[in-house]
């Protein structure tokens, strides 16, 4: 039997993103069911709010 394994670095989970956004597409949602914008916005904020704090602003 053949194996391949790719070499791993830290953007490997951006795999299963982009497979999720082509099915979005394809299906014809502007948004994902599974995590829609509000939400990415959401903790976008929090993760600002938390920089913000650790500079001691």
């Amino acid at each position: 039997m053949l194996r391949w394994e790719e070499p791993r670095n830290r953007y490997d989970q951006l795999f299963w993103q982009a497979e999720h956004f082509a099915r979005c597409i394809g299906q014809g949602l502007q948004d994902s069911p599974l995590r829609p914008l509000s939400r990415v916005l959401q903790n976008l904020q929090v993760m600002d709010e938390v920089r913000r704090r650790g500079r001691g602003v």
